[in-house]
């Protein structure tokens, strides 16, 4: 049963200053910010915790200030700053990555596999693998998948009692604040259960290369591919990618 609550703050005279919705303990709804009088200030849409929808400023006459569109917590689309009603200045933006009215229009079903996999920007790679799919990326490179496993069976196998948690990572060696398995709770256990890693093999053209195909550490909705060498197993390709021997703790 879902839980909706509503958290508030007030100026001094009492009066209205913001207002934030949640859902489970997660933002969901739009978040409010009122000039001293009640004029509304500013409105953030939020879909479970994240950024979804246009945001929008006002002035305090009521006249829109700025909105800016976003999708599953990044900024996407046309970003717009505004004066006595007249556009002053736009931006746009692919998933989170400035990017030009061109390029944010072209069409992505077209965009060349290859091509976006060899992007040497990470951001924008991975912005325009959003674009494009990781089934169809999956698809035309004729993938071969080496290995598939959840962060859960990732974790027991590769033996998380000898791992220690630093940062978002466990790592060994310099161990700081030891983290056995069974100090995992069952409700982290099962979002690890939800995190998929999968090891691919894919023709680049030039020659087969090995990626890691991954939910985006800072948005578990979304997915990411990244190239990841000569790796055998998932466990070498996040080692790789950690520049040491470390699992990623994405599980906050």
């Amino acid at each position: 049963m879902s839980k909706t609550t509503r958290e508030r703050g007030y100026y001094s005279d009492g009066s209205l200053s913001w207002e934030t919705p949640y859902r489970n303990g997660k933002k969901e709804g739009v978040e409010k910010s009122y000039y001293p009088d009640g004029t509304l200030r500013w409105g953030f849409p939020y879909r479970n915790g994240k950024e979804e929808g246009v945001e929008k400023g006002y002035y305090l006459d009521g006249t829109l200030r700025w909105e800016t569109p976003y999708r599953n917590g990044l900024r996407h689309g046309e970003a717009k700053d505004y004066e006595k009603g007249e556009t002053m200045k736009s931006k746009w933006y692919l998933y989170g990555v400035p990017c030009t009215e061109e390029f944010f229009k072209q069409d992505f079903s077209k965009y060349p596999v290859e091509k976006a996999l060899l992007e040497k920007n990470a951001q924008l790679r991975m912005a325009i693998i959003t674009s494009i799919g990781i089934a169809r990326i999956v698809k035309e490179a004729g993938a071969k998948v080496i290995e598939d496993i959840n962060a859960l069976d990732l974790y027991q196998k590769e033996k998380i009692g000898d791992y220690y948690q630093h940062g978002d990572v466990l790592i060994k060696p310099d161990p700081v604040d030891e983290l056995g398995f069974d100090e995992i709770d069952d409700d982290i256990k099962e979002r690890l259960k939800k995190i998929n890693y999968r090891l691919l093999e894919i023709d680049i053209g030039s020659g087969r290369a090995r990626y890691l195909q991954m939910n985006n550490a800072s948005h578990f909705q979304s997915t990411h591919i990244e190239g990841v060498r000569d790796a055998k197993t998932v466990f070498e390709a996040i080692c790789e990618r950690n520049k040491e021997r470390c699992l990623p703790f994405d599980v906050k």
